[in-house]
């Protein structure tokens, strides 16, 4: 689910806005202390201000003090270059965009009207030529299967080994395919049945023979209207039969709440993110509702989570990095290679110390292979296993079957308008399931 913290702007409000959201450019989680980030957003707010009246000195010194509070930041850093460039400083702008493309981070320079001035200069032509480079294609996944609906907006994928059966969620149609071992497909569960809104995520518990699903009301999704806003719900259902078990609904508060991914212990307990009430709720085994495991709020966009070493729950907040949640459900963060950026995580699935994430919140999008060390607090190695394939339209969730890593490689979110669901059939293709292998 990539649309999750608003359109992208142009220019440095652009910059400056994301930056009040999101994280650095390094490995490790964006986490200062509440008195700095109330500081750094103080001259956020006052470069935005800036901005406005087209006072470019001014907007140079705020964002070089926000900057300075959050040294590292991605976002914070593109918004300084983008300040330096509107200031006519070209060296300055290039100097920091050459080491966001060192990190493989590509914030739009090339396209920026804010860099209009002194992007053909001969002092841009080194952080040119470095983007250039960072979009050429790395890796490489294979398709594993196409659907022939190109409407789906498909984000969830689970995997039966018991069948060697995949499920599919779709956002739009609100209903869940299953690809049988031969290729055939089927309505595993019908549009809207059993009340079931936009599909999310997918998961098979496979020892009990269940699929749960994430699903929440959305303006992509067929027959959304707005006095569903705020509804989200996991869905349990027979993985044999399809029939619903039992759905277990957020409670209705008025605030906004989509329900996003799973992650499944080994005594069945299911924890799932909520990405945008920034919460993550735990599910007990013969349990009646949804409880409170991390509060809402403590993370901006919790995305994918998973099981890790010593039973830590893992979680990637897809603005702020990877985390790790202790018993009491404080966050830790993850820290890594400067070059490993550990932003814009989607899709997480975690074996032993080895974390094969889908990232579509930074540019490029790619598939990333990390491996945790020994501690379980950083990332040793990373490598990327896919980035700018050709197949990629924003990819979401997947799931490990064996050394390989399926997911959604074609989702087509950006397709699809984000406040009122409309999309253009004609821009549409037939959504794909990719593979990449991850180990042998």
């Amino acid at each position: 689910m990539e649309r999750r913290l608003g359109p992208r702007l142009p220019g440095v409000l652009g910059a400056v806005l994301l930056g009040l959201l999101l994280a650095r450019a390094g490995g490790g989680a964006d986490d200062p202390d509440p008195e700095t980030r109330a500081r750094s957003l103080e001259f956020q707010k006052r470069a935005v201000a800036a901005r406005e009246r087209k006072d470019w000195p001014a907007v140079l010194e705020n964002m070089r003090q926000a900057s300075l509070l959050r040294p590292g930041n991605a976002f914070l850093l593109y918004g300084l270059a983008a300040a330096e460039a509107r200031n006519g400083h070209a060296e300055a702008a290039a100097r920091i965009v050459e080491d966001l493309a060192d990190r493989r981070l590509d914030m739009g320079a090339l396209r920026d009207e804010d860099f209009a001035a002194v992007r053909d200069t001969a002092a841009f032509a080194a952080a040119r030529r470095k983007l250039s480079d960072l979009r050429r294609p790395v890796g490489g996944s294979a398709v594993a299967f196409r659907l022939p609906d190109k409407d789906l907006l498909t984000e969830g994928i689970a995997y039966d080994p018991a069948a060697k059966a995949f499920f599919i969620g779709s956002v739009h149609h609100r209903k869940i395919v299953r690809r049988a071992a031969d290729g055939a497909l089927s309505d595993f569960v019908p549009e809207g049945r059993d009340g079931l809104q936009a599909v999310l995520a997918l998961r098979v518990d496979s020892k009990r023979r269940l699929l749960y699903a994430c699903s929440a009301a959305l303006p992509q999704m067929s027959g959304y209207e707005e006095k569903m806003d705020g509804s989200s719900a996991v869905f349990v259902f027979d993985l044999e039969t399809g029939r619903l078990r039992r759905s277990y609904p957020l409670p209705a508060d008025g605030k906004p709440h989509a329900l996003n991914d799973f992650e499944i212990a080994d005594n069945g307990e299911v924890f799932t993110t909520d990405s945008l009430g920034g919460g993550v709720y735990k599910l007990r085994p013969g349990g009646d509702a949804l409880e409170v495991a991390v509060p809402p709020g403590v993370f901006q966009s919790p995305q994918g989570l998973a099981f890790g070493p010593q039973g830590r729950l893992y979680v990637a907040d897809w603005g702020y990095g990877l985390f790790w949640i202790d018993a009491a459900g404080k966050r830790h963060a993850v820290d890594g290679p400067a070059d490993a950026p550990l932003l814009g995580i989607d899709g997480l699935v975690l074996r032993g110390r080895l974390i094969v994430v889908s990232q579509n919140g930074i540019e490029p999008h790619r598939v990333t292979k990390l491996l945790l060390d020994a501690s379980g607090d950083r990332v040793a190695r990373a490598e990327i296993l896919a980035m700018n394939d050709p197949e990629f339209a924003e990819p979401t969730l997947g799931v490990l079957v064996g050394g390989d890593f399926y997911f959604i490689g074609k989702s087509q979110w950006g397709q699809f308008d984000e406040k009122t669901g409309a999309f253009d059939p004609a821009k549409l293709q037939e959504p794909a399931v990719l593979k990449v292998r991850v180990s042998s």
